[in-house]
């Protein structure tokens, strides 16, 4: 069962950044999830919100704002907000990445970094927006890829297959033993998010998913050893 350090150790250090990061590999994390979005210079930075106002000292949209105007914002205990490039370097032999795109501008150059990198085997690529996935897969198809949403969709397989992904990521309160079954006997994978007690943790080990996401890796650590 896979562990998932959601933003890193998103409620243990500043979430999406390397120190975050560092505290999930050093938690015996299998797997970081990070967020992407695109600077008005078109690179490729790790946060989670469209603006930077909630998680850094700075004010402005993502996508306004050039790599050096960003690199200079602080995101807590001197962090600062990390290209997706960073990220690979301090995960890549450590653990595994789970990236989500938050814009359809996104696909193809996350693609190729991580082609770039020789991080196939070693990444999922996930999103909200399912025909972000599609595309991405399209594009390159050897890609581990997963839909993310909130509910119980009426033919989780079905979902997976139209957007031509291997796996879903649903929120853990909607889990439900025939999705879980539906989706293992179709051989997809199934990942949830987040689990941040001991209680929940221990409810999805015993559904039997194939990952816990959580913003306390210190918590899944210690129920799933």
């Amino acid at each position: 069962m896979m562990k998932i350090g959601h933003r890193g150790a998103a409620d243990l250090e500043p979430e999406n950044t390397l120190l975050g990061i560092k505290r999930a590999i050093e938690l015996g994390m299998d797997a970081v999830e990070v967020d992407v979005r695109k600077t008005k210079d078109n690179h490729l930075v790790v946060i989670h919100d469209e603006k930077v106002d909630r998680t850094t000292d700075g004010k402005g949209y993502v996508c306004e704002m050039t790599l050096e105007q960003i690199q200079k914002l602080k995101s807590g205990k001197g962090e600062r907000i990390p290209t997706i490039q960073q990220v690979i370097d301090a995960v890549k032999g450590k653990c595994k990445l789970i990236i989500e795109l938050k814009e359809h501008t996104t696909e193809i150059a996350v693609a190729e970094i991580i082609k770039k990198n020789k991080l196939e085997e070693e990444c999922y690529v996930i999103s909200f927006h399912h025909p972000i996935i599609r595309m991405i897969k399209s594009y390159c198809p050897e890609l581990h890829t997963g839909l993310l949403f909130v509910g119980e969709p009426v033919e989780p397989v079905k979902v997976a297959e139209e957007a031509n992904s291997e796996a879903l990521f649903p929120n853990y309160k909607f889990l439900t033993n025939q999705m879980t079954s539906k989706l293992h006997n179709a051989g997809m994978k199934i990942f949830v998010w987040n689990c941040d007690t001991k209680e929940d943790i221990e409810c999805m080990k015993k559904a039997g998913v194939d990952g816990i996401s959580s913003n306390r890796p210190d918590l899944l650590a210690e129920v799933l050893g």
